[in-house]
């Protein structure tokens, strides 16, 4: 539960490649730091991506 995993490149866990290609916006594709939050809805749907 509390493994370090990859959440960038070609490696990355499945969860943050679904979470990033699911987002949209200016943000990029690219996760930049650990403070990213993904907001979603009961369905699964990315609603929103918060970078600080």
């Amino acid at each position: 539960m509390f493994e370090k995993i990859k959440v960038n490149g070609d490696n990355a866990h499945p969860i943050y490649k679904y979470l990033k290609n699911q987002s949209k916006g200016l943000m990029g594709k690219e996760i930049k730091w650990n403070f990213t939050k993904f907001l979603i809805d009961a369905e699964g749907n990315v609603v929103n991506r918060y970078d600080q």
